[in-house]
């Protein structure tokens, strides 16, 4: 599933195999995983489902931050921007203590406040808490809360 998306960016074959893993039991960051490359396709009711699944599994809380984070782009792009912040807010508490080598990610997607409209970029090999505190900053700006 990674090598079919990273490498070639192909969503249709990483989702097959993602899903035919998940049918014979998933571990959390599969399902993790498997949430995000539907949150990139677009299925944002199975990305939701699959990063619910992540959250609970975990047994580590500060292992939660990544599908929470995930979970808070898929509340921004259905538009609710309370629970949104909330999320990015909850990774950012749970990853806080994490040391830096440990918060990289393989690739996120980031919401960006582009022309006063909330737009979504994935960015490889990011830092979880540096971009949920932005994200939590381009949520404000958009609700207005913020202002530069």
């Amino acid at each position: 599933m990674l090598e079919a998306y990273v490498e070639r960016k192909d969503f249709e074959e990483a989702i097959f195999h993602g899903e035919l893993a998940n049918r014979y039991g998933t571990s959390p960051h599969g399902a993790n995983n498997l949430g995000y490359l539907h949150l990139v396709s677009g299925n944002l009711v199975r990305a939701r489902e699959l990063l619910e699944v992540a959250v609970k599994s975990y047994q580590e809380p500060e292992d939660t931050a990544l599908p929470k984070y995930n979970l808070g782009v898929v509340d921004a792009k259905r538009y609710d921007y309370y629970n949104a912040a909330e999320n990015f807010k909850l990774a950012i508490e749970l990853i806080t203590s994490v040391e830096k080598a440990k918060r990289i990610c393989a690739c996120l997607v980031v919401p960006k406040l582009i022309d006063g409209n909330l737009e979504f970029q994935e960015v490889s090999d990011p830092d979880l808490l540096e971009t949920a505190t932005l994200a939590v900053v381009e949520e404000l700006m958009h609700k207005g809360k913020l202002s530069c």
